[in-house]
């Protein structure tokens, strides 16, 4: 998955939220702190197609707001797998949620940064 040079578009997040610096890193640490990716990987391990879209979904719409790229392309990629509810799409649906792990990893570390 091939993204910007930087994990998260700062420029680009701070635009999406005000211009308020404190407010966007206020999210961007609670973004950090979210716990969902178990729920994901649990609706994923359990075949729960439609939960695991809601939750792809949710995060995609999370990590487009605060401009965290890495996050955001993989849950993209993950929920066009899932929207259309066909269980035979997981295996692949599981290595992108991979991707999309890594990237919140990756993100976590450049928020620790601020």
């Amino acid at each position: 998955m091939a993204y910007s040079a930087s994990p998260i578009d700062f420029d680009a997040g701070l635009a999406c939220n005000g211009n308020n610096l404190s407010f966007y890193l206020g999210h961007l640490r609670r973004f950090a702190q979210d716990t969902s990716l178990v729920a994901l990987s649990d609706a994923l391990m359990q075949g729960n197609v439609s939960q695991a879209f809601l939750l792809a979904h949710t995060l995609k719409g999370l990590s487009s707001q605060l401009a965290v790229t890495c996050v955001y392309l993989p849950a993209a990629e993950l929920c066009d797998l899932l929207r259309d509810g066909k269980a035979e799409n997981l295996p692949q649906a599981q290595d992108v949620f991979l991707e999309l792990l890594a990237g919140f990893e990756e993100a976590k570390m450049e928020i620790e940064r601020y």
